[in-house]
């Protein structure tokens, strides 16, 4: 597919970037939490139709809530327009990116993101790399806004929202092409959702992080009936596109044991979730 070379290229771009001078365990956590751009790959490598019906519905009024709660919508939208872009749905990439300019305007945040390089790049038609390559370093703007005024709790807001959409655009795929791969993927994301648990624990004592960490744990407990198990060779992840072969991770290689119910106990939970956080 078009692009698809690139694609796997920025699919870590967020996190590759934050790691790469993570000077403290907020830093390092955020940038164990994979890009969306991760999940909009594997999307494309398995074929899985465009989303749409599954995505949120961008918002053109004001929304309502806390500045917390806007910053989960605002990792939920960021979610869907990097899902758009990948699948080059220029019109609908626009109508997202107004929705998450909006928020960044209401939580203050617009100064820190690059939203007319993004609209020039999707309206001139530019290559999927650049869009997305822009769009990546512009989440990582939001991100370090956070981290820059010690705000790393509504920084793990946003990260929550990013997760809970690619969660559930995740497995509504896996329903439409039950592959290895994405089985695989949903597994992982036991191990990224630790990370969000560690991300929040220290604000337990919120009632806003009360709420949502309510909720991630039982979608942990669900998660305790799923098992790797590791063999000694080593495993490439890797993508074929037109005859080239792109490494992009490594590590044993791991046979993932899913309970029949985990799929479906799973997509309950995190429609619940999602379902507390409608804008």
């Amino acid at each position: 597919m078009k692009y698809l070379f690139g694609l796997a290229l920025m699919a870590t771009l967020t996190s590759n970037c934050l790691a790469q001078e993570a000077d403290s365990q907020a830093e390092q956590l955020f940038a164990s939490i994979p890009s969306p751009a991760k999940l909009a790959t594997l999307l494309l490598l398995e074929n899985v139709e465009y989303p749409r019906q599954d995505m949120q519905e961008p918002q053109y009024t004001y929304l309502s809530g806390t500045d917390s709660d806007k910053m989960v919508y605002l990792g939920m939208f960021y979610t869907d327009l990097l899902v758009a872009l990948a699948y080059q749905k220029d019109r609908e990439a626009l109508a997202y990116l107004e929705t998450v300019a909006q928020l960044l305007r209401e939580l203050n945040l617009a100064p820190n993101w690059d939203k007319r390089s993004l609209i020039n790049s999707i309206r001139s038609g530019e290559d999927f790399n650049t869009q997305l390559n822009k769009a990546g370093i512009a989440q990582e703007q939001i991100l370090n806004a956070q981290l820059k005024e010690s705000e790393i709790l509504e920084g793990s807001f946003f990260m929550v929202g990013n997760w809970l959409e690619a969660m559930n655009l995740s497995i509504n795929s896996y329903e439409q092409n039950p592959s290895e791969d994405l089985q695989e993927h949903l597994g992982s994301q036991k191990f990224v959702l630790n990370n969000l648990v560690s991300l929040l624990k220290p604000y337990q004592s919120k009632r806003s992080v009360e709420r949502i960490l309510l909720g991630l744990g039982q979608i942990q407990k669900e998660y305790e009936n799923v098992e790797f198990t590791y063999s000694n060779a080593e495993k490439k992840d890797h993508i074929q596109v037109q005859e080239q072969r792109v490494d992009y991770g490594g590590g044993p290689e791991s046979k993932l044991n899913i309970p029949a119910t985990f799929l479906e106990n799973l997509k309950k939970l995190v429609n619940q979730q999602l379902a507390t956080w409608q804008p």
